[in-house]
């Protein structure tokens, strides 16, 4: 997760300059946090903390429907876990007749409920949350049908 936050090459970076820092001595996590603050100038206290000092994970349930008048796509999520809501980075996939590919949208859910818009020119065939799992996080994603 932290590899996909801050980057490939800010991660690596932050490894080897942890590792020369520390080589063959005893450390702690917050010093291991300092030198991926450090690589990718981002401050992550809050990432650390959410993952490695709270019980439990995330769980995210939601349902997604086209819109073909506005040709938009509605997402609304909620973080169903007991515990408070989590900050999380998402990738949303969106596959699309005639793309080898999903289209990935990322989202950041920070609230306990959440409603997303993302602008499609035609319908998707289908909508998933996190293709290639990045997220410690047990997820639900159903379209919703049009009454």
């Amino acid at each position: 997760m932290l590899r996909k936050l801050i980057g490939i090459e800010a991660f690596w970076a932050g490894v080897r300059d942890y590792y020369a820092r520390h080589r063959e001595t005893n450390v702690t996590t917050d010093e291991f946090r300092q030198a991926m603050e450090k690589s990718s100038g981002m401050t992550l206290g809050w990432f650390f903390q959410q993952w490695l000092k709270r019980p439990g994970t995330p769980t995210v349930e939601g349902n997604w429907r086209y819109h073909a008048d506005a040709k938009r796509l509605d997402i609304d999520l909620t973080q169903a876990q007991s515990a408070d809501p989590y900050r999380l980075p998402i990738e949303v996939g969106i596959q699309l007749e005639g793309a080898p590919e999903p289209r990935i949208e990322p989202i950041e859910m920070t609230e306990r409920k959440q409603h997303f818009e993302i602008k499609l020119d035609k319908p998707p065939l289908s909508v998933a949350l996190d293709l290639n799992c990045w997220v410690l996080m047990k997820s639900r994603l159903e379209q919703r049908t049009v009454h």
